[in-house]
């Protein structure tokens, strides 16, 4: 019986220990005890039988749905994905793209196109059923109606929030920074997913149409990499689960 731990670019060690049957269940759940606790390592355990792998995965400190995976041929690229397999064995959408370093910043990232393509095609199945989207979007248009109480017509950016009993939209705000859009005010360009349409009582437009897509968003900004609401996420994983190799 084999043991293999593939550890991440962080712990700099590699082994690969061949154990005899009796001893392989203690040192496995050692090593899984060990790597738990490993500095900056996520460790993630995998059993396949008949052969005990244990695999130490890196995840973004910032978002820990996305696996860091290094690429074997070149030490000083790494791959991001949102599923924990490496690049070889995952379908080529599941890779937002590749950094020179960890985390990715604007400069080190190079985007994945066929990743972005895949991730609209879900925002434009799923946003609109999104109960966040949803819940926002209507939070923000009864804000504008009670802005537009007793204070005449609404003005023209209340009308395109929906203010005053007319439709509009309403901007889908990659997570990363979703918290501070109050103090920011108007959210950049670049974190901006893109926008469901709004009817006259506040409730997000579903079918065809009622998501377009917001080109100006960046993977990674500044800010970091980009973060979707848990449901998207999910429904994002699923597809990706789908996807051929």
């Amino acid at each position: 019986m084999q043991m293999q731990l593939d550890v991440n670019p962080d712990c700099r060690v590699s082994t690969i220990a061949k154990l005899a049957p009796s001893t392989s269940r203690s040192v496995y759940t050692m090593f899984a005890t060990v790597l738990k606790r490993a500095g900056p390592a996520r460790a993630r355990v995998f059993r396949q039988s008949p052969l005990y792998s244990i695999r130490c995965v890196q995840t973004l400190a910032q978002n820990k749905s996305i696996y860091v995976h290094r690429i074997p041929a070149d030490n000083a690229s790494y791959a991001l994905s949102y599923l924990p397999a490496p690049p070889g064995e995952s379908p080529p959408a599941a890779i937002l793209g590749h950094t020179t370093a960890v985390p990715p910043t604007p400069s080190s990232f190079t985007e994945n196109p066929p990743f972005r393509q895949l991730l609209m095609t879900v925002l434009r199945e799923y946003a609109a059923q999104d109960p966040t989207i949803r819940a926002e979007a209507y939070a923000a248009w009864s804000a504008s109606m009670r802005r537009g109480i007793g204070a005449g017509a609404p003005s023209a950016s209340e009308r395109r929030g929906g203010g005053g009993g007319v439709g509009g939209f309403h901007n889908i705000v990659d997570r990363r920074v979703a918290g501070d859009v109050g103090m920011r005010g108007v959210p950049e360009p670049q974190d901006m997913l893109g926008v469901v349409g709004v009817d006259g009582e506040g409730q997000v437009v579903e079918g065809p149409g009622g998501f377009e897509e917001c080109e100006s968003w960046r993977v990674v900004t500044g800010d970091g990499v980009g973060v979707l609401t848990e449901y998207l996420e999910q429904k994002l994983v699923e597809r990706l689960k789908q996807e051929k190799r």
